[in-house]
């Protein structure tokens, strides 16, 4: 009997102890003393030290962004705590459902840190290369008229003197400039100075 008990405390010892895969340091603790919880659930999550090709970076993007790169494609990654450095990167997973903190669809990136050694937390900013670029025309802000949602109108000359409203749909936007999807295919000019105060009656004279 005595054999039988130290057999079964044996067994049971098997299952009580937690093995890390690698060395590292405990990042969050996901379980606590004295909770049920499932076979094979997690209990402590970890960080690698014994080699830093396992560091990655979450970086939210829009829809857009998120249908035009694919797993695989290549990046280039600064971080503020190492000035002058650019280390590669490759993004190696893309989320299939928007993060329920912030709403955004996300991308991750392994990282080659060349032997730096950053901290858990600390943030980074990412440059991505899709395999199919796409060259968008781009305008000022002031051009656009009646925006709504993705949809705007814009005026351009027609002939010396008149105007003509036609309808763009907008990609995206910056600080500085809106990126339009579709609607000025073969168009050179757009009417910036005024443009919400035109209509299709306007005359305008042209200033270059």
């Amino acid at each position: 009997m005595a054999d039988k008990s130290v057999s079964a405390v044996a067994f049971n010892k098997r299952f009580a102890s937690i093995n890390a895969e690698s060395d590292g340091f405990v990042t969050s603790k996901l379980a606590n003393e004295s909770e049920v919880i499932a076979p094979g659930s997690p209990v402590l999550a970890i960080n690698e030290t014994s080699a830093n090709r396992d560091w990655t970076v979450k970086l939210g993007v829009t829809d857009a962004e998120w249908a035009a790169i694919q797993a695989g494609v290549k990046a280039t990654v600064t971080i503020d705590a190492f000035p002058g450095k650019i280390f590669p990167g490759v993004l190696f997973r893309k989320s299939l459902a928007a993060d329920p903190n912030s709403g955004a669809l996300t991308v991750e990136l392994k990282l080659d840190l060349h032997g730096s050694h950053p901290a858990i937390g600390m943030f980074a900013k990412a440059t991505i290369f899709p395999i199919k670029g796409k060259i968008l025309q781009h305008i000022p802000y002031e051009a656009l008229v009646e925006a709504d949602g993705n949809a705007a109108f814009v005026f351009v000359p027609d002939g010396a003197t008149r105007v003509k409203r036609i309808p763009v749909t907008i990609e995206s936007f910056d600080n500085h400039q809106v990126y339009i999807r579709s609607g000025l295919e073969n168009i050179t000019e757009v009417i910036v100075s005024n443009s919400a105060f035109l209509n299709e009656n306007s005359t305008i004279n042209i200033i270059k």
